[in-house]
């Protein structure tokens, strides 16, 4: 069930510090996202990955436990549906440290 508007900033204004970047975003996609019919809010966008811990933070304070996410930014996206509707399936993450210390994160998918 979606909050209104007003509970959702009110949250995120109770805080003792200012809104983080996460959090506003989050109030963002809230208050210019659409929603499906059976309530579940589409999120258009991410931001870098730094502010992504915040931002569904802030959705699940808000009582928000599920999104679906349309980031459009590169065809990463429209691939995994590709693949998906091809009977492949997203099974988990990984995350693997090269010897320079750069950090590269993925998907585990399986044909099922």
């Amino acid at each position: 069930m979606k909050n209104t508007i007003a509970a959702f900033e009110e949250m995120i204004a109770n805080k003792i510090q200012p809104a983080t970047r996460g959090e506003a975003n989050a109030i963002r996609a809230y208050r210019f996202g659409e929603w499906t019919d059976d309530g579940i809010l589409i999120v258009d966008d991410l931001d870098f990955a730094q502010y992504v811990g915040d931002m569904m933070d802030a959705f699940m304070t808000a009582g928000i436990d599920e999104l679906i996410i349309t980031d459009s930014s590169t065809a990463l996206m429209e691939s995994l549906c590709i693949m998906i509707r091809h009977g492949w399936q997203v099974i988990g993450t990984y995350e693997t440290t090269n010897k320079w210390g750069d950090t590269r994160h993925g998907l585990r998918i399986r044909f099922e």
